[in-house]
């Protein structure tokens, strides 16, 4: 069993890989960190605690932190995710609980505490994690890996013409921790475009699926309607705007943690840009012109049938009574 530290920006389809990780029994969450991102980081804290209500497992501890990038202002995702990040529904307002802060404070002592036992699945903006690694440089040889979520190698960006929203959002963050020795998956929108769920999955999951199930849903609904929103320059070039299918972009991440064989992926030297037009990209130097070692394992292509179906048969059963 793996043991994570979940460092999130719920969002739709943070709630997804939460929701995956909280029904498969390859990964186990010793600890939720909240930053900005799709939300601020009051929100996503909120999220994280109503998340965890709604599949009984409100024991996990949360920890908030960071509420903007390490440079300028924070950007958020609400057109993607509803005003709330969880598609705007209605959510018991008594289901939230406590949260204490310190995020970067919490990953440095959880994983100094279990050194080589620990992999960060960062699910949103690097800057929880590059401020850990800033209070405790050694972080880096003591964590088993960081598994990023973000990046764009061979495909478009969507948040700039080259960059992922992750690193878009903070990519001095990104930069600090690809450049901090730390062993490091790179999940992005090369992979993540070819995980889809189809109308008949998550009218499954809706019709057939536990409490949690039924719920991630009802948000679906949200994120599907902003997909098929998307401009028309851009379905031409990207599946995100084809007719039918939602794309929770943080399920391939939990993904590799829970079922790795269907991943393909290399070694490779990987860059941060961090300023101009292509500040957030992830500059992968296929052929060593850059006379740099290899510093991340990018996965570059996925079986994506096959994970989204495990998804849906976990996630279904997730708050069933045993």
């Amino acid at each position: 069993m793996e043991h994570l530290i979940v460092d999130t920006d719920p969002g739709i389809d943070d709630a997804a890989a939460l929701f995956f990780a909280l029904a498969s029994p390859e990964v186990r969450i010793d600890l939720i960190t909240t930053v900005f991102g799709n939300v601020s980081v009051e929100q996503a804290t909120v999220n994280a605690r109503r998340l965890l209500a709604l599949a009984s497992r409100s024991a996990i501890p949360v920890r908030s932190g960071a509420s903007k990038p390490l440079r300028g202002a924070p950007k958020f995702a609400k057109h993607i995710h509803g005003s709330d990040g969880l598609g705007d529904l209605d959510w018991p307002v008594h289901d939230t609980g406590a949260a204490g802060g310190g995020a970067s404070e919490a990953i440095v002592e959880h994983v100094n505490r279990n050194p080589g036992a620990i992999t960060i699945m960062a699910l949103g903006p690097l800057t929880n994690v590059a401020l850990a690694l800033s209070l405790d440089p050694s972080l880096a040889g003591r964590v088993n890996s960081i598994i990023c979520m973000g990046g764009a190698v061979l495909t478009m960006g969507n948040a700039s013409p080259v960059a992922s929203a992750n690193f878009f959002n903070d990519p001095w963050a990104a930069a600090v921790v690809y450049e901090s020795g730390a062993p490091l998956v790179q999940i992005g929108l090369d992979v993540c475009q070819k995980v889809s769920f189809t109308e008949s999955q998550l009218s499954a999951l809706g019709r057939d699926g536990g409490i949690p199930a039924r719920r991630l849903a009802e948000m679906s609904r949200f994120i599907a309607d902003a997909y098929q929103k998307t401009p028309a320059p851009v379905k031409r070039w990207s599946q995100y705007g084809a007719t039918g299918r939602v794309y929770f972009n943080d399920v391939p991440a939990m993904g590799f943690a829970i079922l790795p064989e269907v991943f393909s992926s290399e070694h490779l030297p990987v860059v941060i840009e961090t300023s101009g037009v292509c500040q957030g990209q992830t500059v992968v130097d296929f052929r060593g012109q850059l006379g740099r070692e290899p510093n991340a394992r990018v996965c570059l292509d996925v079986d994506g049938p096959r994970l989204a179906g495990l998804f849906v048969e976990r996630v279904m059963e997730l708050g069933r009574p045993a």
